[in-house]
């Protein structure tokens, strides 16, 4: 099982007043994700949403990018219809070369299924925009000459300044909520991501998105990979078990509140989900044993959910990466 880490900049963070502060304890997460062996850090620009304080993922990453030794750099974008993709892409490529090829890229563009007042666009229009831009930036980031024509851009003989150093390209993985878009992706080869609480509503529809994708990648005639799939779950861990519902309970009830079109906004229901990574060791080894029976073996906490500190945050981290390696509650290790 390979762990990551969001490391959310909004306005839920508690005990921080600035960008300033807030920018600080990224760094603080991504120095201890690094500290214990954690595969990638995401840092989200989501401009739908007022919440988000991130003004370029970029450039925060590549503050980061000195004072980490083997930690992948995620920078996730949505819209992503919005977004210029030959501009992304210089930057995308800039980082990779800066950070020795460590960049991952992440696109959602999840108001598809949903409303959101900040975005005035017609979904249909809005759908086929992101995947021509996707395509787009795929072109871009493997840093040969291309051409493109499609309904909303054309393009000739166009290239990238800097070549990135991951070949063909970084890796990008596109956000999916029903199994169409999840074999669409895999036939496409993209890899996939997951955010299970926001828009699927039971295991049984996220082993559906599995199963939708490895199909995609079968019919395309596409090798299955190692890290093709990740789900970013909220996590809260205790080694009291009690501790860590009843404080995860107060901050769910706050993270839920603001966002009312997130399938699951019952704190009982997220409990009995295997997603829902909350509690002591013994019943994070079982969540995450479930998990990877259903194929996900790349989970992406979110343990700043709801209000809660900094010291919450790193503990969580620190239990989670014990339980994955057998140190914690005298579980056996998690096997990838």
């Amino acid at each position: 099982m390979k762990l990551s880490v969001l490391a959310s900049i909004d306005d839920e963070n508690a005990g921080f007043s600035t960008f300033s502060e807030q920018s600080g304890f990224f760094l603080r997460v991504g120095r201890h994700a690094d500290s214990l062996g954690y595969s990638t850090i995401f840092l989200f620009k989501n401009s739908a949403t007022k919440k988000n304080a991130i003004g370029d993922p970029l450039l925060l990453q590549a503050t980061l990018a000195p004072a980490v030794q083997s930690l992948r750099l995620g920078v996730g974008f949505a819209p992503f219809s919005f977004l210029d993709p030959m501009s992304l892409a210089d930057s995308c490529a800039t980082l990779d070369v800066v950070s020795g090829g460590r960049v991952t890229i992440a696109i959602d563009d999840g108001v598809r299924l949903r409303k959101q007042d900040a975005i005035n666009l017609d979904l249909p229009h809005q759908d086929r925009q992101t995947r021509e831009n996707r395509d787009f930036l795929r072109n871009a980031l493997r840093g040969e000459r291309f051409s493109s024509r499609s309904v909303n851009r054309r393009a000739t003989n166009l290239q990238i300044s800097v070549r990135p150093l991951q070949t063909p390209h970084p890796p990008i993985y596109v956000a999916v909520y029903d199994r169409a878009a999840a074999e669409e992706a895999g036939s496409a080869g993209y890899r996939m991501f997951l955010s299970p609480l926001a828009g699927v509503s039971d295991m049984g529809a996220v082993s559906a998105l599995v199963d939708g994708f490895r199909l995609g990648q079968k019919k395309a005639g596409l090798t299955q990979g190692e890290d093709d799939i990740v789900a970013f779950c909220l996590a809260h861990a205790d080694a009291d078990h009690n501790r860590a519902v009843d404080t995860a309970h107060a901050a769910f009830n706050r993270h839920a509140l603001v966002r009312p079109t997130w399938v699951c906004r019952n704190f009982e229901t997220a409990m009995g989900l295997s997603y829902f990574l909350v509690g002591g060791p013994t019943i994070l080894q079982r969540k995450l044993r479930q998990m990877s029976d259903i194929g996900i073996n790349h989970i992406s906490l979110i343990p700043t959910f709801g209000g809660l500190t900094i010291e919450s945050t790193l503990d969580t981290m620190q239990i989670m990466a014990d339980t994955i390696a057998g140190r914690a509650d005298n579980s056996a290790p998690l096997q990838a």
